[in-house]
């Protein structure tokens, strides 16, 4: 499965709206370190993808929770980042919420 951060041009996709990030900022389609507030992301699309066995570099496995209190995980996803944020996106808990 693969999430498409604020890109919605796949037919075959389903779109999820009111996505938030917490921790990190999406630009120039990668996370990006901020000083660690809440960010709600345009509309993404989530795809189903096959595996080609090869591991991306430069990705980090984030979970997205159903909501605030971070008590059920629905999914987790690999992003790409900054290669500033790489060893920092874990310390600071970055996750991704469907529902605030």
């Amino acid at each position: 499965m693969m999430l498409d951060i604020e890109r919605v041009n796949d037919p075959g996709a389903f779109i999820v709206d009111g996505l938030t990030i917490e921790g990190t900022s999406w630009a120039t389609d990668k996370l990006m370190l901020n000083s660690g507030e809440v960010v709600r992301l345009n509309p993404s699309q989530i795809r189903w993808v096959q595996a080609d066995g090869v591991a991306p570099r430069n990705l980090v496995n984030l979970p997205v929770y159903l909501n605030n209190d971070r008590s059920d995980v629905l999914f987790t996803v690999n992003l790409p980042f900054d290669s500033i944020a790489g060893s920092l996106v874990a310390t600071r808990a970055v996750c991704l919420t469907a529902a605030g």
